[in-house]
């Protein structure tokens, strides 16, 4: 199998500009790193002291080189989960790389990369937080959430996709009704909250041609959460309902498809199978058959595939995806 001979699915009438760039990348990476990697622990409260990352091996050169021989067109880069950990020289939270002994902007060095090598950098933002003092003020942190997008889309370069979750404790209703009444509901409470709709119309601004997804939780795997221009699907082995028209403000728009998998294969409980985060005792992987089988289920909906990528504490891929990656089309 080439990744290249993936048979070509005609897209739809009425698709953006930005919509049509996207789909054409098909396959990307994930990769995650943030300060949990360092405590070995799948997730975090805020409360983990930083002062150990020193990432004194830092090789974002092999995680770039790596996804390119694996056919792979674009990456997603965690900037900030749900411990409130930034990634990058944040001017909006002091809980951030730069406050550590690394004390380097690791999405400027990505940026860096992905554009040396021609590897498309996308971000994933959580709007969940729980180091941030002023979370539970609606008002206060909509603004935080802005500012730091602000800073995402103007300091590194071309952003081609924003990936957003964390939502639900900003959202209280909604969970018991259909995919369609949960939008609603959404949109009416946790949207209006956080000031999305202003918030998408300022990244639109900033670059018109970055994509909006938001993950929507594994209770509604596929569905959009507005405003966004694709949706998204986590560890799905296949989509039950796939509808990629949604009535949005008058208008039946399309919503391609991203799914998104675990490299690591370790059942971790809910959420499995896979861990998104290093440990150092998961060593698992999928078969390059299991790859290829991802590959026609994201080809058969028209979806783009992205596998997750856990970053070890030194800075490097785990060994095992670096192998498995290096071998998909050899």
């Amino acid at each position: 199998m080439n990744m290249h001979n993936r048979t070509a699915i005609r897209p739809p009438e009425g698709l953006t500009s930005a919509q049509k760039k996207w789909m054409e990348y098909k396959f990307g990476a994930r990769f995650t790193i943030g300060v949990n990697t360092f405590y070995d622990v799948e997730s975090s409260n805020g409360s983990l002291d930083p002062s150990i990352i020193t990432l004194e091996k830092l090789n974002v050169n092999q995680w770039v080189n790596t996804a390119i021989d694996a056919g792979m067109r674009y990456c997603v880069f965690t900037a900030k989960n749900h411990d409130g950990f930034c990634n990058w020289n944040t001017q909006h939270s002091f809980y951030n790389i730069m406050n550590t002994p690394f004390n380097r902007d690791i999405i400027e060095i990505l940026a860096e990369e992905c554009s040396k090598y021609g590897l498309k950098l996308g971000l994933y933002y959580s709007l969940l937080d729980y180091y941030t003092s002023y979370y539970e003020d609606d008002e206060r942190y909509a603004e935080h959430i802005f500012l730091q997008v602000k800073e995402l889309l103007n300091n590194y370069g071309e952003i081609v996709e924003l990936w957003f979750d964390g939502f639900w404790e900003k959202q209280s209703s909604g969970w018991d009704q259909s995919p369609t009444d949960f939008v609603l509901a959404w949109r009416n409470e946790g949207a209006f909250r956080l000031k999305m709709d202003y918030l998408y119309a300022n990244i639109k601004i900033w670059q018109p041609e970055c994509m909006v997804l938001n993950h929507a939780t594994t209770d509604f795997v596929g569905i959009p959460l507005h405003p966004v221009d694709a949706r998204s699907g986590i560890n799905v082995s296949y989509v039950v309902v796939d509808e990629k028209f949604w009535n949005w403000e008058g208008k039946e728009s399309y919503f391609p498809l991203e799914i998104t998998m675990n490299l690591s294969g370790k059942d971790f409980g809910k959420f499995n199978p896979g861990n998104w985060y290093w440990h150092e005792n998961d060593e698992t992987y999928p078969e390059k058959e299991r790859i290829y089988r991802w590959l026609e289920l994201a080809n058969r909906h028209e979806a783009n595939l992205v596998l997750n990528c856990s970053i070890s504490p030194e800075g490097n891929m785990r060994t095992v995806d670096k192998i498995l990656l290096e071998s998909l089309w050899h």
